[in-house]
């Protein structure tokens, strides 16, 4: 099985909203759909979506009716509480805390 993993988890603050779920192309396709559409192509079996809690039910409606039955999907979520031994956030942190977290 070859997996592909996208991190979805990011804020979008510089973009200016939720740049997961922007559509773009003339088919109404989100960025990373596309870029699924390709690993599919390519022989990818497996997506593995990291990404915030808040973003779950988004994915629910708009990603995955166009993606059942072309590629086994996951969902993981990412988030604060989650951190290796020893790890400790600074204070009143609120985003999350990067690709390496993430991973």
């Amino acid at each position: 099985m070859t997996t592909l993993v996208i991190l979805a988890a990011g804020l979008g603050s510089r973009f200016g909203g939720n740049k997961q779920l922007a559509k773009f192309s003339p088919a109404n396709l989100t960025l990373m759909e596309c870029n699924i559409c390709h690993a599919v192509d390519a022989g990818f079996t497996k997506v593995i979506f990291i990404i915030r809690a808040d973003l779950r039910a988004l994915f629910s409606q708009q990603v995955l009716p166009r993606l059942v039955g072309k590629i086994e999907i996951e969902f993981i979520e990412q988030n604060l509480s989650d951190l290796p031994a020893g790890i400790s956030l600074p204070e009143n942190r609120e985003k999350p805390l990067g690709t390496a977290h993430a991973i």
